[in-house]
């Protein structure tokens, strides 16, 4: 199979006992808070008498056995998850793109001079942007989440 050098396909091909989680929504829906509560190593979750306390909700014994089973497993072994931007993969494209394909593509794009464009991609910073794509590089390679 020949090489691909779409940023997905090379993030599969790095680590294949992952899940790829997509969250869309708009604005206000919960992908903010899903993401946050999934990027946590320690995850905790409501005891059985916080879930009780619900008005006009009531799990049964069995729903609450089942439950403090899961709850229990989930604790000892939900995995953290590192959350990745659609930014950060167009990022990494455009860090791997030669800078003569940059100036080219966007030139088009935006049907700009050349020498325009280069001279605004000069005073681009991407440093910020490159440290997030090291963190999941090293994530991908090592399995560490550490900065």
């Amino acid at each position: 199979m020949a090489k691909s050098n779409n940023p997905f396909d090379i993030l599969v091909e790095q680590r294949s006992d992952f899940i790829v989680l997509g969250l869309t929504g708009r604005t206000g829906s919960g992908c903010t808070t899903t993401t946050t509560l999934l990027d946590r190593k320690v995850n905790k979750f409501p005891s059985i008498q916080d879930l009780q306390h619900v008005e006009g909700y009531e799990l049964s014994s069995l729903s609450q056995k089942r439950y403090d089973i899961a709850k229990h497993y989930a604790q000892k072994h939900f995995p953290s998850f590192l959350p990745i931007k659609i930014s950060d993969l167009i990022s990494a494209m455009v860090i791997a793109a030669s800078h003569s394909d940059l100036v080219s593509f966007v030139s088009g794009v935006l049907d700009e001079d050349e020498n325009k464009v280069k001279k605004t991609l000069k005073a681009v910073n991407f440093e910020n942007r490159a440290k997030r794509i090291a963190r999941w590089q090293r994530y991908l390679i090592i399995g560490s989440m550490e900065v």
